[in-house]
């Protein structure tokens, strides 16, 4: 887990190399490229429902997740909002604009109360142009990014709403869940059924529909916005996903 650890002297914050080091990105750096990110880094806080980036906006930096939770999101011309995802402690956004201040392709609000590091283009560039491994590493990541995009496209166009919210849910489980005792994985807060449903791409009527539908069958329980995924949810996921999937 990523810690946040700052010393506090008046209105100065000095990050602690730890910080840094536990992320994955950050991990292989010795103490001299560690320094020169620490010098270049600061530590925001925003509240809930802050909008930390805006679709449209041009790019200005890496943020990494010291605390609290963010949603990626997309906006249409109509209103309409498609989730991409929720990213909580331990990860990144905005690795693109450390390669080209285009326009942001997606907004970035707190879900919760957040504290994120940010490391602005320039300087990281700075830091790291005689580090071909750090930069081979922000290839890694946005290659997987690049995947889940496809992946998201192919879910809007063959998997039908059910598949679409099961695997939303199970997707949702690996990012915010935490394993139990009996193999099953918990959600304390799920987002808002408006949110799932942007998130699975249908809407509000029919997540409830569905969800009704994965408790009646035993595979989803909880009260409220706690929901427990249960063991057998995957297996009955994979059994409805078309053969291109498996």
């Amino acid at each position: 887990m990523i810690l946040y650890r700052y010393l506090n002297f008046g209105m100065t914050r000095i990050i602690s190399k730890q910080v840094l080091r536990d992320f994955s990105l950050f991990s292989g750096l010795d103490d001299q490229e560690i320094a020169s990110l620490r010098a270049a880094a600061t530590i925001k806080q925003y509240a809930k429902g802050s909008v930390i980036l805006l679709q449209g906006d041009l790019g200005d930096g890496l943020y990494l997740v010291l605390s609290g939770e963010v949603k990626v999101t997309i906006l249409g011309d109509d209103g309409r909002e498609l989730i991409l995802g929720f990213l909580k402690t331990g990860l990144s956004f905005g690795e693109t604009s450390l390669f080209n201040a285009q326009p942001r392709y997606a907004s970035i609000v707190t879900t919760a109360p957040s504290k994120l590091l940010v490391i602005y283009r320039q300087a990281f560039l700075c830091c790291v142009k005689h580090r071909a491994s750090l930069l081979t590493r922000l290839n890694d990541g946005l290659c997987k990014r690049l995947r889940a995009t496809g992946e998201l496209l192919a879910d809007r166009a063959f998997l039908n709403a059910q598949a679409r919210i099961s695997k939303a849910l199970l997707a949702l489980g690996e990012a915010v869940g935490k394993p139990d005792a009996s193999g099953n994985v918990v959600i304390s807060k799920r987002p808002t059924q408006k949110d799932f449903a942007a998130m699975a791409g249908t809407t509000r009527e029919t997540v409830s529909r569905v969800l009704n539908d994965l408790k009646r069958r035993g595979l989803i329980f909880g009260h409220g916005r706690r929901i427990v995924l249960g063991k057998h949810l995957r297996h009955a996921h994979a059994e409805t996903e078309p053969k291109m999937y498996k």
